[in-house]
């Protein structure tokens, strides 16, 4: 075999497996991927960290709540974000929370609220979060209030959310 056939049978080879290696390579990161998705929320969009500003405190009934109002910013669409809060009971005595809603004061569409307990001996706390998820046509700045209604009494824990979803 001549010099110049073996150099093009080298070179042939190193071309295959660099082929081989390239393609097993591409296969691994598939598999990564698909192994490890992306996280989902609640609402089937991806999860969004947006930059929240919580600020005030709501007191009723015996529960409180630092950072009452959250501000989300600017939010993009088909992306899941979940604004939450921490309901602690201040009383000397049990409280029982009811069913938390949301009033639309601007925008549209509120997601669903969800407490981690509803009875809450004193000193004990609660998360409520709310998972919100806005697509095309939906843009715009959106204003929640989050009633909770506390039970055996006429009164109701009132929280606030805002943000702008969209493009800027």
């Amino acid at each position: 075999m001549s010099k110049k056939t073996r150099r093009a049978s080298r070179s042939s080879l190193l071309g295959i497996v660099a082929t081989v290696a390239f393609f097993g390579l591409v296969g691994a990161l598939f598999a990564l991927r698909a192994s490890n998705p992306p996280e989902t929320g609640p609402m089937g969009g991806l999860m969004y960290e947006a930059t929240m500003q919580a600020s005030g405190i709501a007191v009723a009934g015996g529960l409180q709540v630092d950072g009452a109002q959250v501000a989300m910013g600017q939010v993009p669409n088909n992306v899941t974000v979940i604004p939450e809060w921490t309901i602690t009971n201040i009383s000397d005595h049990p409280v029982t929370l009811g069913e938390p809603h949301a009033s639309v004061i601007k925008g549209c569409c509120p997601g669903p609220l969800e407490l981690t307990a509803t009875t809450l001996a004193p000193g004990e706390s609660t998360e409520l979060t709310f998972p919100l998820q806005m697509h095309d046509g939906m843009d715009g700045p959106h204003d929640f209030d989050i009633h909770v209604p506390i039970l055996d009494t006429d009164v109701y824990l009132t929280l606030g959310v805002n943000g702008t979803f969209g493009s800027t």
